[in-house]
C-alpha cells in the first residue's frame, strides 16, 4: 500500500500505466530511477510535437516546418522501429504532412502551448499538459487541440478503443482547464499520419466529464489499496513501448 498517496502527483499517463501494467507503474512511479528508456514511437511523436510547438509559439513559419522536420529527424528518432514498421513510410508521412501544412494560424488566438498545470481533485494532486488551446477569432470558440502520430482508422474502420482513450485524456484536460478559467468548447485531435481525415472533433458532454472524474478517483483509490503490483505481460507493449522493461524482472525472465 502507498501510504503517501496524497503527496504524489498523478497524470493521465500514470493512471493508464497502472491500468496497463501494475508492475510497470510500480517501477516507473514508486521504485523510481533515472533508467527510463525511449522508443521509436515516442521519439517520432516528440519530433512532431516540437514542430507544432515552435509553429504555434511563432518561432517557425508554416513554410519552414518540413525543413525543420527533415533536418531534425535523425536527432530525435534514434531508436529503430519494430521489425514490422516501415520507417521510411513514417518518415515520408511526417514530411508530407508538414510540406502541405496549411493551417491559418491568424484566424485563431493562441491561449496555451504545452503549459503544465497542477490541479486538485478530492485531495489528489494531478498534473496536465495540454498540447495546445486556441480561440477562434470569428466565433470565440475555445478549442483544445492534441497531436497524435498514431492512426485511428484501420482498413477503413474506426479504432473505437483507441478513440475512447483519446477522448478520456482530452476530457480530463478540459475538465481541469476550468480551474484556470479556460473553458473548452470543442476538442480537435490532429492525426499527422492520416492525411485524408486529419481531425477527429468532438464536444464533451456533462456525462462524459462526470465519468472521467469518477475514473480518476476510482483508479487512484485502486493504486492506494494495491499491495502486490503484479505484472501484465503483453508482448508488444513490453518489447516496444514500456520504458522500464530493461529492469523488469518479469520481462527478463
Amino acid at each position: 500500500m502507498i501510504k503517501d498517496i496524497n503527496e504524489k502527483r498523478f497524470s493521465y499517463s500514470s493512471l493508464t500505466t497502472f491500468e496497463t501494467c501494475k508492475h510497470g507503474f510500480y517501477l516507473t512511479y514508486i521504485d523510481t530511477t533515472d533508467e527510463r528508456e525511449n522508443n521509436f514511437f515516442a521519439e517520432y511523436g516528440l519530433l512532431v510535437h516540437e514542430g507544432f510547438e515552435l509553429f504555434f509559439k511563432g518561432e517557425l513559419e508554416a513554410f519552414e516546418l518540413a525543413d525543420f522536420y527533415d533536418d531534425n529527424y535523425d536527432k530525435f528518432v534514434v531508436h529503430s522501429p519494430p521489425f514490422f514498421v516501415k520507417e521510411h513510410v513514417y518518415k515520408k508521412q511526417g514530411h508530407d504532412f508538414f510540406e502541405n501544412f496549411d493551417f491559418v494560424k491568424d484566424n485563431y488566438e493562441v491561449l496555451v502551448v504545452e503549459d503544465v498545470y497542477d490541479v486538485d481533485l478530492l485531495s489528489y494532486n494531478l498534473v496536465i499538459k495540454p498540447d495546445l488551446v486556441i480561440k477562434e477569432k470569428s466565433t470565440g470558440k475555445v478549442i483544445l487541440l492534441d497531436y497524435k502520430s498514431s492512426l485511428i482508422y484501420k482498413n477503413g474502420k474506426l479504432d473505437k478503443k483507441k478513440v475512447e482513450g483519446y477522448r478520456k485524456q482530452m476530457t480530463m484536460y478540459a475538465t481541469y482547464l476550468k480551474t484556470v478559467d479556460v473553458l473548452v468548447n470543442e476538442v480537435w485531435i490532429w492525426f499527422v499520419r492520416q492525411p485524408d481525415e486529419p481531425f477527429y472533433r468532438f464536444e464533451i458532454s456533462n456525462e462524459e466529464e462526470s465519468g472521467v472524474v469518477e475514473w480518476i478517483d476510482t483508479t487512484i483509490k485502486d493504486i492506494k489499496s494495491e499491495v502486490e503490483f503484479e505484472p501484465t505481460i503483453q508482448k508488444f507493449f513490453c518489447q516496444n513501448l514500456c520504458s522500464v522493461s530493461s529492469r523488469c524482472e518479469y520481462f527478463n525472465q
